[in-house]
């Protein structure tokens, strides 16, 4: 019966979106002996959906400080099996999805400029912090719902992100496809001018981050 709710509930984080239900089956799996990196929770299919969930604006890292609190311990369980490791990670993905939630799509620049570049810079020094923090810049910068500002927001974006390349390699090329669908997502609200000056800096973002060594995609 258990082995069945886990199952259950792997499935449907990894193949669709997963009730608190879900991720508190998965928590006490972990608490009870799951075995870190060997175990199947930690396929990055896995990872990415509790990523999601957690960082995502409407997600129940966003709306539920229960959802935020489970999904971040079942995270952090997930990838360190030693004790003050995994608290401090967990920790970290409290605080930064707490503040990524305070602070979702359309929030002004200057809130962007005192109260999440500093905080969030400390803390995308863990790699799994790093790639929720990007999941979070996708929605501020393809689903913003004050689209005519975001000439003034998009360089406060594309900051954290280069920071996240230089300091993960491994998550380059994540940046870069974050970019490349911005590239692309032009919002029907925009004039052409206002168009041509945002894709200007994202232009600008993947010449930048290419000096890392990444290949750039094709942009149209």
């Amino acid at each position: 019966d258990d082995v069945e709710k886990i199952l259950d509930a792997l499935m449907k984080t990894m193949f669709g979106t997963p009730t608190l239900e879900d991720i508190e089956v998965i928590s006490s799996y972990l608490k009870k002996g799951g075995k870190g990196l060997s175990d199947p929770i930690c396929l990055p299919q896995v990872l990415q959906r509790l990523l999601f969930a957690l960082f995502v604006p409407g997600g129940y890292g966003a709306s539920d400080p229960k959802g935020r609190e489970l999904l971040s311990e079942v995270i952090a369980r997930s990838i360190s099996t030693e004790s003050s490791t995994a608290e401090s990670l967990s920790n970290s993905l409290k605080q930064t999805s707490e503040l990524c939630a305070n602070h979702p799509s359309g929030v002004p620049r200057s809130a962007l400029h005192r109260r999440v570049l500093g905080p969030l810079k400390q803390e995308i020094v863990h790699a799994c912090v790093s790639a929720g923090v990007l999941i979070w810049i996708q929605h501020g910068l393809c689903e913003n719902p004050k689209p005519m500002d975001l000439k003034v927001v998009v360089p406060y974006y594309l900051n954290i992100s280069t920071r996240i390349a230089e300091i993960h390699p491994l998550l380059r090329q994540e940046v870069l496809q974050v970019t490349a669908k911005a590239f692309d997502s032009k919002s029907a609200e925009l004039d052409e001018l206002t168009w041509l000056d945002i894709r200007k800096i994202y232009t600008e973002h993947l010449i930048d981050i290419s000096r890392l060594g990444i290949a750039l995609p094709v942009l149209e």
